[in-house]
């Protein structure tokens, strides 16, 4: 790695201990940091692009969600854990919008993450897939 790039991830890390320190927030059974998108680049000093970037390098576990109607990127230091129906539904959703070239409605979603909890565990996406692979047949059948 870049020595920019690597001072860049352990000013990061830093600012995740910190602000779990700070203001600890709890999350499908992790301790988070939690900042919109914009706080966490205004801290590092850099765009978008190179925050999710960062985010990708172990040992930076990230999700996002919406905090108080706001979209929030929620970090934390550690190894990944396993994927919740609500992390399924997001990969679901992107399935989805790649094969139909547009997102699913906020009331899809729902119905996304209903799937996810109903269908058996480590084959969700597989039928997923398989549904949106040949719709056609699956309405027929």
């Amino acid at each position: 790695m870049r020595k920019d790039k690597q001072e860049r991830h352990e000013k990061l890390c830093s600012l995740i201990e910190e602000t779990v320190a700070e203001h600890p927030q709890e999350f499908e059974g992790h301790t988070w940091a939690i900042r919109p998108q914009s706080d966490w680049c205004e801290l590092l000093g850099v765009s978008d692009r190179t925050l999710r970037e960062l985010t990708k390098i172990p040992p930076i576990c990230t999700t996002t969600t919406h905090v108080e109607g706001r979209k929030a990127v929620l970090l934390r230091l550690g190894t990944p854990g396993v994927k919740t129906d609500r992390h399924i539904a997001n990969i679901m959703a992107n399935v989805f919008a790649e094969k139909t070239g547009r997102r699913p409605a906020a009331r899809d979603y729902g119905m996304l993450r209903g799937l996810a909890q109903t269908w058996p565990e480590d084959a969700q996406l597989a039928i997923f897939k398989c549904v949106l692979g040949d719709w056609q047949m699956f309405k027929a059948g």
